[in-house]
This record gives C-alpha cells, sequence and structure tokens, in this order.
C-alpha cells in the first residue's frame, strides 16, 4: 500500500484510491474500495490535503485472505504518518 498526498488550498480535503487488477477479482477490488471509504468517512483530518491510495498487489491472494481489522490498521498506521 502507498500514499500520495499533497496539501491543497481547500477548506476539505479528498480521498481517492487507484486499485489495479492485479491486486484481485472485482469482487476483492470492491470489498477494498468499500472499506477504503468506510475509513475516511469515520475520521476527521485536521490539514486539507488531496490523499490516494495506491494498493499494489505483492503476492497472489494475498487480498483475497487480509482481515478488515488488518487493513484498517494498516491504514492507521499509514496516516498517522501523513497527519
Amino acid at each position: 500500500m502507498l500514499l500520495v498526498f499533497k496539501e491543497n488550498g481547500l477548506d476539505h480535503s479528498r480521498f481517492g484510491w487507484t486499485i489495479p487488477k492485479k491486486v484481485g477479482s472485482s469482487v476483492i477490488r470492491n470489498r477494498l474500495k468499500r472499506w477504503l471509504r468506510d475509513y475516511f468517512r469515520s475520521k476527521t483530518f485536521n490539514k486539507s490535503i488531496d490523499l490516494n491510495v495506491v494498493i499494489r498487489a505483492n503476492e497472489k491472494n494475498f487480498f483475497k485472505t487480509i482481515e478488515h481489522n488488518d487493513f484498517i490498521s494498516a491504514l492507521d498506521r499509514a496516516s498517522d504518518k501523513v497527519f
């Protein structure tokens, strides 16, 4: 997972994600997008930034077996460095 961010001049933050087909089937990609959407809805951030989460396929079927809590804890660790 890679986080790319840049401060914007707006009064709110914008979030996006890039999940290529190599990550897995459409079911897996949609699950990851749903988890990302829920994560960013539930958080409040101090800075106004544009953030893109890039999911990379590092080993076959990795995201097929990942648990929701593990994914969220990885996002927490990464977002703590950004915010």
